[in-house]
């Protein structure tokens, strides 16, 4: 065999020489691995976007399986649990330790998957909702809500969120227990988390028995609202036991929150600073550049930040004598004129591809601009195409905005149609758009370029997309306009657009009696907020008031919930639902012949729905007339 090293261990090598700073962070590291009693088993890494968070957790990776260590990574490209486990299952294999167990039933998972999605009688935009919230549904919510057989119920299996069941997951577990006799593979479809997680620790625990695990986390401030419940979870061994030779590691801008408090004894925080100057200088030196002058030019144009540092670094040409204010001009010298108009167009999209590229730079441009691109130093491949760096798109932009104010403004607004183009194509009427996961994916990027030319009229379609959002079980789409909309607020530097961000990212999810006080309060002041604002049409108007109904009804507040049910049903009195809520409002509040009135009204508005007939008759059972009771 031979003793020459491979291409990919010299890459390895030199860029181990390429790497500079972060002792302390990577002898930490070095210590969790190899000590007795480890200094941590979560590490929590923070800091601004560019100041190398990716870099080091790459280090990180590396430097476990040079301890023959297992190592996994992950980030905003694979979004939900399924995804994240498949990834590090993949990653296993690649080293030498094949998950069999969890393979086998995520390939199934897949299967059953396509079946339901291929079935046209399946309830649409249900089952990712389903998939990641059916372990917080309990036994009792099924033998409550939905008629089935024992056997049937037996799928559920833990023990709360009976209100969230009836209105979002129902549907799905009925259809489920109705088209599956196998019980496995109503677990798998209603359990998908806890199921996948479960054959996933089987395998990395049978790995890690006589080694070391390390589990990556990088880009933690997107991925959290769909990885955070879950990842508690797992620490809280609600999954089965994780093995005691697993190290976390869960870096993103902000140091993890108040959840995770519990495990603060286990947990090192670190938050990593821009290079100091010794050690921009070293990195410079290594790059051979050591000429006093250029070095003082990088050193100011870098802010001594790690990623701007290595597009310097990458940059061809020599430094300018004169500096100008922005980094930009000294990214893109050397480039061609129109590369530096590749460059600086492609900066408006949060992502590109060649269709992409196409309408922003036509389509002749499209193929040799996406060919120059997507090999740029500042650019990344991902799920979704190819992306600038946060710090150097957001620099372009600024740079771009500021050269032609008109000129951003029109690639903005091209954007905005293509997406709205797009959205069209599916061809869904307003009311099954509202429920239609892809057109709230379109949606929010079209909305995210409306930011950028035409503001005033973004606000109020930013709020009833999110509204709309509210109308389909598939919590990501929420976020994704909470964080769209945060973007453009950091973008455009305007205070309105942030408070409303913030507002929005407390509504990803309504509070019940377990929110903790502040958030509750938090919530409900950003719903009053969306009520008051007089730019919605009426349908918006009464879904907000609903929604601000619906988190006072869960927080066993009836008399505040049936007034804002009552207004939804003033604003939309040819809406059942307004009527269903507003009636099991008055079934809390024992008024059985208002809850009555509002069942039978809301059946005549929608004879399919079967819950009203439910409804109304517990409301006859109360009453004790059980032949109604019987009948409905």
């Amino acid at each position: 065999m031979s003793d020459t090293p491979s291409f990919g261990d010299l890459l390895v090598e030199f860029s181990k020489d390429a790497f500079v700073g972060r002792q302390e962070q990577l002898e930490l590291f070095e210590k969790a691995l190899t000590a007795t009693r480890p200094p941590f088993l979560i590490l929590d890494v923070s800091g601004q976007g560019g100041v190398g968070k990716t870099t080091l957790l790459e280090r990180f990776h590396r430097i476990a399986r040079e301890h023959n260590a297992l190592s996994v990574l992950t980030n905003e490209d694979h979004v939900g649990v399924p995804a994240v486990l498949a990834t590090f299952a993949r990653q296993l294999a690649e080293a030498g330790h094949p998950c069999k167990t969890f393979d086998e039933r995520y390939r199934k998972y897949r299967e059953l998957k396509e079946q339901v999605e291929a079935d046209p009688g399946a309830p649409k935009g249900m089952l990712d909702f389903a998939l990641r919230s059916a372990t917080r549904i309990g036994l009792r919510a099924v033998k409550k809500y939905v008629p089935l057989a024992q056997e049937a119920a037996d799928v559920l299996l833990t023990p709360d969120a009976e209100d969230r069941f009836v209105e979002e997951t129902g549907a799905m577990a009925g259809y489920i227990a109705r088209k599956f006799t196998n019980k496995d593979e109503r677990v798998l479809l209603l359990e998908t988390d806890a199921e996948l997680t479960r054959h996933f620790l089987t395998d990395l625990n049978h790995h890690a028995e006589s080694r070391k695990a390390a589990l990556l986390f990088d880009s933690y401030e997107k991925t959290a609202p769909m990885l955070e419940s879950w990842l508690l979870d797992l620490l809280g061994g609600k999954f089965g036991p994780l093995s005691g030779n697993a190290r976390l590691v869960i870096a993103g801008r902000y140091p993890l929150g108040q959840p995770w408090l519990r495990y603060r004894q286990a947990t090192r925080q670190v938050e990593l600073q821009p290079f100091t100057e010794a050690e921009a200088r070293d990195y410079l030196a290594r790059s051979g550049i050591t000429e006093e002058k250029q070095v003082q030019t990088m050193l100011t144009l870098s802010r001594r930040l790690p990623v701007l540092l290595a597009l310097l670094v990458s940059a061809p040409g020599e430094t300018p004598g004169e500096v100008a204010g922005d980094a930009v001009e000294r990214f893109l010298q050397g480039a061609t004129p129109e590369q530096r108009e590749w460059a600086l167009a492609g900066s408006v999209s949060r992502f590109f591809n060649q269709d992409i590229l196409a309408v922003l730079l036509g389509p002749e441009a499209a193929k040799p601009a996406f060919e120059w691109l997507s090999e740029a130093h500042f650019v990344r491949a991902g799920e979704r195409g190819w992306a600038y760096h946060e710090v150097v798109r957001t620099l372009m932009l600024k740079y771009l905005r500021a050269r032609s104010a008109q000129q951003c403004e029109g690639l903005h607004s091209q954007m905005a149609a293509h997406f709205q183009r797009q959205g069209e194509a599916l061809g869904l009427a307003e009311e099954k758009r509202r429920r239609d996961a892809q057109w709230h994916d379109l949606n929010a990027l079209r909305l995210y370029h409306m930011w950028g030319f035409n503001p005033a009229e973004a606000l109020p379609q930013t709020l009833m997309g999110f509204l709309e959002a509210h109308d389909i079980d598939e919590v990501t789409h929420r976020v994704s306009y909470a964080q769209m909309l945060r973007q453009a607020g950091e973008e455009l530097g305007r205070t309105e657009v942030r408070e409303w961000a913030e507002r929005l990212s407390h509504l990803t999810e309504l509070p019940n009696t377990d929110t903790p006080a502040t958030q509750r309060q938090q919530a409900l002041a950003a719903l009053k907020a969306v009520c008051e604002f007089d730019r919605l049409p009426v349908w918006h108007q009464a879904q907000a008031r609903r929604l601000l109904g619906r988190a006072y009804y869960r927080l066993k507040d009836y008399p505040a919930a049936l007034a804002d049910f009552s207004r939804a049903v003033e604003l939309q009195p040819d809406n059942g639902y307004n009527y269903q809520w507003r009636g099991s409002t008055h079934y809390e509040l024992k008024d059985y012949a208002a809850a009555l009135a509002d069942f039978s009204r809301a059946i005549e508005l929608q004879p399919d729905n079967g819950y009203n007939y439910r409804w109304r008759g517990l409301t006859h059972y109360e009453l004790k007339d059980y032949a109604a009771a019987l009948a409905d």
